[in-house]
Formats: C-alpha cells, structure tokens, sequence
C-alpha cells in the first residue's frame, strides 16, 4: 500500500488544509492544479483537479485518498477498498462531467459507510 508521511495533525485545522498541504508535494502527474477539495464522512477527500490534455485542450482528474489518523497519511481510496471504487477514479474532458462524477463517488462511499 502506498502511503504518504504528513506533517502532525495538530497542526492543522481540517482535513482539507492537511490535504492541501499534502498534495503540494504530491500531484497528480496528469492533473496537478487542485480546483475543489471536498471531505466526506470525515476521513476521506474527494479531488477534482486539471491539467493540459493531448486530445483536448483541458482535463479534468477525479481522485480520492484516505486519511490514516495512526499513520498520518493519506492512501489512494481504491488501494485500500480494492475494487469498491472502480470508474470513478478517472479523468473526463469536462469540469461538468467531472462534478457528476465526484456526486456519484460520494454517493458510492456513503452507501458503503452506511451507519
């Protein structure tokens, strides 16, 4: 499992600035600039981010990672729920597509962590 070392959770007031802090020396190779940062169930964040494109001019990545509190770090969601999340971890050629995308993964991860 593949797995990033973050600084103290202390240190930081949300899951979303620990993130953000992360993903600056973490980017996504394809999409590197971070356009929407969103937690859900309070332990996992949802990505969209962009980049250039071969075939079209822009796209449009969607990505999500967990958070380990004991470890501090954060691990890509379909390395640790292998084959929960297949299709939606991908990139599309629109920000509209990539939004439904990110609505269905949410949907997705809280039938899964239905209480």
């Amino acid at each position: 499992m593949e797995n990033y070392k973050i600084l103290d959770e202390k240190e930081f007031k949300t899951l979303k600035s620990a993130f953000k802090f992360w993903q600056k020396s973490h980017p996504n190779f394809i999409t590197p600039d971070v356009l929407r940062v969103e937690t859900v169930r309070d332990f996992i964040i949802i990505e969209i981010s962009t980049g250039k494109g071969i075939i079209t001019p822009v796209l449009y990545g969607v990505s999500a990672f967990v958070y380990d509190k004991l470890g501090h770090t954060f691990n890509n969601i379909d390395k640790v729920y292998t084959a929960k999340f297949e299709g939606f971890i991908k990139c599309v050629s629109t920000l509209q597509e990539a939004e439904i995308l990110v609505k269905s993964f949410k949907e997705a991860i809280n039938t899964l962590f239905m209480a």
